[in-house]
């Protein structure tokens, strides 16, 4: 009783260290995951922020183009005429794409040039572009106005300077109408996944053009919630560049902000650049990692716990042969490592050339040290040549497009010529792009000929090697087509063993068997190469034998003869003779297989009736 007490003891508290160990190693692994998760999250929002900073550094370069574009027009104005002036303007401005239209307006708002067709007496004085000019009249500074509808109803950012005479008196406005279009092509170029979208918006008007699934607006922009734009702002590093992770919205977004600056006066941040994916699609590689990682857990724990509680049963029940059942579990555990750890499958990495890059020692044994010193660089090298063309095929096949290929094909290994049969995957890299192939591939030999000798069992007789009724019926009728078809003769032999069932009463079952086969022989030899042979049944065969009457009953002949002769010896020492009745028909333009063996077996009874040992033509 004690020691059952201090078994049990003893299993309790291995049950309760092992519970402790679980709990520890699942707090470990969930602090790991949280850390993983942050790492995880900081990477894509680092991501998204340089995202965003790669197209605001861009639409910069191309504002600090236009500033100098916009320079030179002033420069010209009052030196050029209207049309050499437009003609300039209109050069400057098919060279950047960025630019849709450029122009000048006089003191009041009215166009003066343009490289656009303006209704005459239009007046842009309440464009935010111009009043931001006349308002602050400073000859090097370039405003950018809030997003506003051309006149062709298109959403657009424009650009403009203040036109001031030496005196400092308010001359007008040059401006540059920036093409939406290319601002949604450079955004979109760099949207890394279908989840994400942009925005180039300005700060005052909380509106812009975007590209990608965002929820829009009212008038069908892409747009952050105003509460976003707020953390944005709030968060703006000295760098012009943050990174959030945003509810504000339906739903939690990760979402980076890039202003465009450089052109504009200390502080201000009239343009910036957004974009965000949704949260769940930025962490799902992270959640599929970590569930795989918590269900494994969960089974290795359970497992463990388990396991424990069938080692302690165990442990109880055969404690008297610990060490026998210690050596059982070691071999166990060696051969589930042989079996994991191997395969006897070939497995190979094929780099985008068909080359081999990587070989299982499975593969080294079988192809491992070929004859003549021969060399396996490529896949192809491996495929005899009758093959070789279409394993190209299925091997380009793989290479182009993601797909898998089975492939049957002779090798040359080691051992000889083998039938292998292949399953060629294709390796995807980035964009589905295929970086190589993984081949997986069986020796099938074995397989093949087993196919081959079960369908040798299907057609011939099991103890004479013939060919059996069914096969004999069907090649026969095949035969007898051909014949009809080119006018050739035939004649149909059947044989039948005279007073075979003594032989078994007398001699045995065995004896019988030996003469059924001694008599397959002499068949076979006594035929022709174009003749067919079969056995019908029991001690009856058939032979289909190319030629006349007279031919076939040569040949019945010639076999009732050589069964007559046979001397049939048991192993005791013991023989016996037999000898075979044989019908002879020759067939008629207007029969039938069936009504031609008809007429054979008639033979075959008549010869009976004479006596046996003897042939009889129909």
């Amino acid at each position: 009783m004690p020691q059952f007490l201090s078994t049990r003891s003893t299993e309790q508290l291995q049950r309760l260290a092992l519970l402790l160990l679980i709990i520890l190693v699942g707090t470990l692994n969930g602090i790991f995951s949280f850390i993983e998760f942050r790492e995880h999250r900081k990477d894509q929002q680092g991501t998204l922020a340089n995202q965003a900073t790669l197209v605001s550094t861009n639409l910069e370069l191309h504002l600090r183009t236009t500033h100098q574009i916009l320079e030179e027009i002033v420069a010209l104005n009052g030196f050029l005429t209207l049309n050499q002036l437009q003609e300039r303007m209109q050069s400057l401005a098919n060279a950047m794409p960025i630019i849709r239209g450029i122009g000048v307006l006089d003191s009041r708002g009215f166009p003066l040039v343009g490289t656009r067709l303006i209704p005459h007496g239009t007046n842009f004085s309440d464009r935010p572009y111009f009043q931001n000019a006349q308002a602050d009249r400073q000859r090097h500074r370039l405003y950018i106005s809030a997003p506003f509808h051309d006149i062709m109803g298109n959403l657009s950012f424009a650009v403009s300077k203040a036109m001031m005479s030496d005196l400092d008196e308010f001359q007008g406005v040059v401006f540059a109408v920036l093409e939406a279009s290319y601002i949604e092509m450079l955004m979109k170029s760099t949207l890394y996944t279908p989840d994400m979208w942009a925005v180039l918006m300005h700060v005052d008007a909380h509106n812009g053009i975007g590209v990608g699934p965002r929820p829009t607006d009212s008038a069908g922009l892409a747009q952050p919630s105003k509460a976003e734009v707020q953390v944005l702002l709030q968060s703006m590093s000295e760098r012009n560049q943050v990174s959030i992770v945003s509810e504000a919205g339906t739903e939690a977004q990760i979402i980076a902000a890039s202003a465009v600056v450089g052109l504009t006066a200390p502080g201000e941040k009239p343009l910036l650049v957004i974009m965000g994916r949704d949260h769940d699609e930025a962490m799902s590689s992270w959640k599929r990692l970590g569930f795989t990682q918590a269900g494994l857990f969960l089974l290795l724990a359970g497992s463990a716990y388990w396991g424990l509680i069938f080692y302690q049963n165990r442990r109880r029940e055969y404690t008297a042969n610990r060490e026998a059942d210690q050596r059982l579990i070691e071999e166990r555990e060696h051969d589930y490592r042989v079996i994991v750890e191997r395969t006897a499958d070939c497995v190979l990495h094929l780099d985008p050339t068909g080359r081999l890059s990587y070989a299982n020692p499975a593969f080294v044994n079988l192809f491992d040290g070929l004859p003549s010193g021969r060399v396996l660089n490529s896949f192809l090298d491996l495929v005899a040549d009758e093959d070789r063309e279409k394993a190209l095929a299925a091997l380009s096949s793989a290479l182009e497009k993601a797909s898998e290929q089975l492939l049957q094909v002779v090798c040359q290994t080691k051992s000889g010529a083998r039938y292998m049969e292949w399953t060629l995957c294709s390796a995807s890299g980035r964009a589905d792009r295929v970086t190589g192939v993984i081949a997986v591939g069986r020796d099938v030999s074995a397989h093949i000929a087993l196919n081959k000798e079960l369908r040798s069992r299907a057609e011939l007789d099991s103890l004479t090697d013939l060919a059996n009724r069914g096969h004999f019926l069907n090649i026969a009728s095949t035969r007898l087509q051909t014949a009809k078809e080119s006018d050739e003769p035939l004649a149909l032999l059947m044989i039948d063993l005279d007073f075979f069932k003594d032989v078994n009463d007398t001699w045995g079952h065995n004896a019988g068997d030996l003469a059924l086969k001694n008599c397959a022989r002499l068949i076979q030899k006594s035929c022709r190469g174009s003749d067919i042979a079969g056995r019908l049944g029991g001690e009856e065969f058939a032979v289909l034998v190319s030629g006349t009457l007279d031919d076939g009953a040569s040949v019945a002949e010639r076999l009732r003869h050589a069964i007559a002769s046979e001397n049939i010896r048991l192993s005791d020492g013991r023989h016996f003779k037999l000898t075979a009745s044989i019908g002879v028909a020759q067939l008629q333009a207007h029969e039938n297989l069936e009504q031609l063996m008809q007429r054979a077996d008639a033979a075959l009874y008549a010869a009976k009736q004479k006596g046996r040992d003897s042939v009889a033509r129909a």
